[in-house]
């Protein structure tokens, strides 16, 4: 019923009658912004065995409230957000962000339930469909009641949206450099996994913008952990280095992303390491949006032994806009995966459905 609620509240918000920005009278803005949709998804392949075919909907809907003043615009966003699952739990719906902001010419501080900056600059690969890699909307619910260690992102996002603060500079010839301190998120009851805790971390961040006719951007960053406690992974610091890069032509896009993990043991087959990979190419067309991505993920796993978890994933994903703002999209995937326990499997996956974005 929640769900249905917040489909019908986007659908109003994203009607073209109605703007992005609700009110503004030059000193105080509100704004809204979300992404909502409703899908269905086939999956051929014995990582999740809960149903073959099911109907999906996920979301999430933002409030941004600022005052302009003489030394910049002081403001307050937050966000709420509805999921069938996570990688370890079905039908989540959560508070997302929330924080408040000051913004200038000296560049924007953050302070607050956030997602690090590191992630925010991120450049992922290229996805126009509703099974994004990067947001891992869609596709970690395909590995959620398996053995098989998933991650889709090539952002750092180990801390979640824990309580941090964080500082982007302004762009200085097309420069810009971030960080995030993420103070410690206390208990470390091991029975409470699934909620992640660290003692402390931080991300550092660099991204370059070239835009002229072409377009050309690559970030890099680094995340260290102290003490975390993650699903299926305890380590005494979590180290993670990510680079991302797109160019952009004539309505083509292509785009690769990297994330290397490192773990440092306190339990041997509760640690991971690995990498994750994508890459791929986007092209647009009037209403039309096509995207082949390619990922490859190798992570180790929970079982005591020198092999890894290994995940491809190739995903073929097309968007078409409909009406203004809810595009109509189908999703052609295959997937194949060899747990360290020497269990393999091939399937293939499949999406239509609408999107909301606004």
């Amino acid at each position: 019923m929640k769900k249905l609620f917040l489909f019908f509240v986007a659908t109003i918000i994203s009607n073209p009658a109605m703007a992005y920005n609700v009110y503004d009278n030059g000193d105080l803005s509100v704004d809204v912004d979300g992404e909502f949709a409703g899908y269905g998804l086939y999956n051929s392949s014995n990582a999740n065995y809960d149903k073959t075919f099911r109907g999906i909907s996920y979301g999430n809907l933002g409030l941004d409230i600022s005052k302009s003043y003489t030394f910049g615009n002081l403001g307050l966003y937050g966000s709420f957000k509805t999921a069938p699952y996570t990688q370890y739990s079905d039908d989540v719906n959560s508070l997302g962000e929330g924080y408040v902001y000051l913004e200038g010419n000296y560049g924007r501080f953050e302070l607050g339930n956030a997602n690090n900056i590191s992630r925010k600059l991120h450049i992922s690969s290229p996805d126009v469909g509703i099974l994004s890699f990067d947001g891992q909307s869609g596709l970690d619910f395909i590995f959620a009641k398996s053995d098989v260690m998933f991650e889709a992102s090539t952002a750092i996002i180990a801390d979640n949206n824990k309580t941090k603060f964080s500082y982007v500079s302004p762009s200085i010839y097309g420069f810009q450099f971030a960080g995030s301190y993420i103070p410690d998120t206390g208990n470390d009851d091991l029975d409470n996994l699934k909620y992640g805790k660290l003692k402390d971390g931080f991300t550092t961040s660099l991204k370059y913008s070239y835009n002229n006719n072409d377009s050309f951007k690559v970030s890099v960053a680094y995340g260290e952990f102290n003490d975390t406690r993650m699903p299926l992974s305890v380590a005494g610091k979590r180290k993670e280095c990510s680079i991302g890069t797109m160019y952009y032509t004539r309505g083509i896009q292509l785009s690769a992303s990297y994330k290397d993990i490192k773990e440092e043991d306190i339990i041997f087959d509760m640690s991971q390491d690995g990498y994750v990979l994508n890459f791929g190419l986007a092209y647009e067309i009037g209403p039309l949006n096509l995207s082949l991505t390619q990922h490859k993920s190798k992570l180790a796993g929970d079982i005591t032994n020198p092999r890894d978890d290994t995940v491809n994933i190739t995903l073929l994903s097309s968007k078409l806009s409909v009406w203004k703002n809810i595009d109509f999209t189908l999703g052609l995937g295959r997937m194949a995966y060899k747990a360290e326990d020497e269990s393999s499997d091939v399937g293939f996956i499949s999406t239509t459905g609408l999107l909301i974005n606004f």
